[in-house]
């Protein structure tokens, strides 16, 4: 993690860490919950550990809930992370099943047929005192390498500063950044925090599943047709839906240059989603040359602790018209009428669409304390990042 933080942390005089570990599956699950800037790698340079749509595992084994791990999340020191609060018998699981950790506290599990049933890290085996064979595990320190190393249920949850970005987190930029403003803030910011992860931008390259997959969030940036990019295909845009389904990440931003053909590359990749931007550029900065501050916004992982952030020159968004009711389809951000940002789960993954670019920029970080841009992203990359893998406990920053 880098050392300097910048200078909008300088403004907080305190915060406060909220919660305690995820609450996830002794066994390995199917469900599903998760800059940004081009901080270096090629595609092909994907740092070690797990990461990835495969650490959060693909078994059809029914999930089980591990309740009552207290411990610190991505704690570096030794030993597991379950807490005091552990299950005290048999009564206190979903499952009707508590096994102690070597650690000395309980926890919860399931049955099991094969290691396979587990979840990363764990193992199938019998145990004294149980009738069938059951998912156990023996904690070690969490690093980042696909297991649950620590037993608290949740996979490469490693934060060691506590500044609420896993450190296993991989995540890839697509396109190229904004020019309406410089990137070395919000650059610097993720790739510091995602230290033992990577952050890789992929530029124009084609899409193809294998390129994708090793990634936990997918950023698309500038992709516009004309003058700077190429047309993304159908095909394309269908290999980042299976790759959402099967649990990655997927923001999209917008505004980087002017109409009509803006977003005629990152509609298409949207299209599989039943999601899209308008053609009509809304909410440009006035006379004062400051962005417009997106104030309205209701309760979602999103906008937890934001009250603000700003916009210029964006475009309305739109949803699918008949959106699955399974999808929780919402719109979490308003601003003079239009909609600016959407999120929905599709599969085991998300998609945000933020109707503007300006939230990558330093002015908006540097120069707007009534701005919440770092948290705003904080909270985007923790929503995205897959349920049961690298998710840790958000910090709130406190003006």
């Amino acid at each position: 993690m880098i050392s300097n933080r910048p200078t909008w942390l300088s403004r907080r005089i305190s915060r406060l860490i909220l919660g305690s570990a995820i609450l996830a599956g002794a066994c390995r699950n199917d469900l599903v919950e998760g800059s940004i800037g081009s901080a270096g790698g090629s595609a092909g340079s994907v740092g070690g550990g797990g990461g990835g749509l495969a650490a959060g595992g693909s078994s059809s084994a029914s999930p089980v809930i591990l309740t009552g791990l207290g411990g610190a999340s991505g704690s570096s020191g030794g030993g597991g992370a379950a807490g005091a609060n552990g299950c005290a018998d048999n009564a206190s699981c979903p499952s009707g099943i508590c096994i102690p950790l070597s650690s000395g506290t309980n926890v919860c599990t399931t049955t099991c047929g094969s290691t396979s049933d587990c979840l990363a890290g764990w193992n199938c085996g019998t145990m004294n005192g149980q009738s069938s064979s059951v998912c156990q595990c023996t904690p070690s320190p969490e690093i980042c390498d696909g297991l649950d190393n620590d037993c608290n249920g949740i996979v490469d949850d490693l934060d060691v500063n506590n500044d609420g970005i896993c450190d296993c987190i991989k995540i890839a930029t697509v396109g190229n950044p904004g020019t309406h403003g410089t990137l070395d803030v919000f650059g610097t910011w993720i790739a510091g925090r995602a230290s033992s992860g990577a952050v890789v931008s992929l530029g124009s390259q084609v899409l193809t599943a294998d390129l994708i997959t090793p990634f936990n969030i997918i950023v698309i940036e500038d992709i516009y047709l004309y003058g700077k990019g190429r047309a993304y295909t159908a095909a394309e845009a269908q290999v980042l839906s299976d790759w959402v389904n099967k649990g990655g990440g997927l923001i999209t931003m917008t505004g980087y240059s002017s109409p009509p053909n803006d977003n005629a590359n990152v509609n298409i990749l949207l299209a599989p989603f039943g999601l899209s931007y308008g053609e009509v550029q809304i909410l440009k900065k006035g006379a004062s040359a400051t962005t417009v501050p997106i104030t309205e916004f209701v309760a979602h992982p999103i906008t937890t602790g934001v009250t603000a952030v700003g916009v210029d020159n964006g475009y309305e968004v739109s949803g699918p018209a008949s959106p699955d009711p399974q999808s929780n389809f919402t719109v979490y951000a308003t601003g003079g009428g239009y909609r600016v940002g959407e999120a929905i789960q599709i599969g085991k993954g998300h998609v945000d669409v933020w109707g503007d670019e300006w939230i990558t920029y330093n002015s908006e970080w540097v120069n707007h304390p009534d701005y919440q841009v770092p948290l705003f992203w904080t909270n985007t990359i923790k929503w995205l990042t897959v349920a049961g893998t690298c998710q840790v406990p958000i910090p709130i920053f406190i003006p």
